[in-house]
């Protein structure tokens, strides 16, 4: 019997989805190092599955859209409990939601419009997803009570912040090109 390895991609990605409420049980358990290793094996998928995919080719579908939603909800849900639980400052993470905000909103209104949404993530995206969760990290070492974490996590913070509104611009602007293109296409169509 042959392995399909071309679904592994998936695999990992849908382990990083099923990480997510195991992630939120332990952080309101308070069992943070727990929390904190779900945490890092669910982020390492989240490198792996990108890796696997575009080395050996195995994209799919089904992984241009679970990708981001698995991403969406480890670092949205994960931020939020840390932030009601005190341990996450709330304008990082108003930032944050205005950009998933609008990136979904987008998206949507992207499939509804043209029928499919067909943009591939961006590398400021990619880096945006990177510093959230090296940020969501520092921040579960320090409340696990490693010290001195206190300039690196305002630092990713701010590093954060930054990606988080240049990644929605770049974002923003491409779909507007997309849009345009295709919003111009279907003119001369009806010509």
């Amino acid at each position: 019997m042959r392995i399909p390895w071309r679904f592994l991609p998936n695999l990992l990605t849908s382990v990083r989805l099923v990480l997510v409420p195991f992630i939120i049980v332990a952080l309101f358990s308070t069992e943070y190092l727990s929390a904190l290793i779900y945490f890092v094996i669910a982020s390492v998928t989240d490198g792996m599955d990108g890796f696997l995919a575009r080395r050996y080719g195995w994209k799919s579908r089904l992984g241009s859209v679970l990708d981001p939603i698995s991403d969406l909800c480890l670092l949205v849900s994960s931020a939020v409990v840390l932030w009601l639980m005190g341990h996450f400052a709330g304008w990082c993470l108003l930032v944050i939601l205005v950009r998933d905000g609008v990136i979904l909103l987008g998206a949507i209104l992207f499939r509804i419009v043209f029928g499919y949404l067909d943009i591939d993530p961006l590398r400021s995206g990619k880096w945006c997803a990177v510093s959230q969760m090296l940020l969501v990290g520092v921040i579960l070492l320090e409340v696990i009570g490693v010290e001195r974490l206190e300039w690196i996590k305002a630092s990713l913070m701010w590093a954060t912040v930054i990606l988080c509104v240049v990644s929605g611009w770049f974002y923003l602007v491409v779909w507007g090109r997309k849009w345009r293109a295709l919003e111009r296409e279907r003119q001369l169509a009806d010509r």
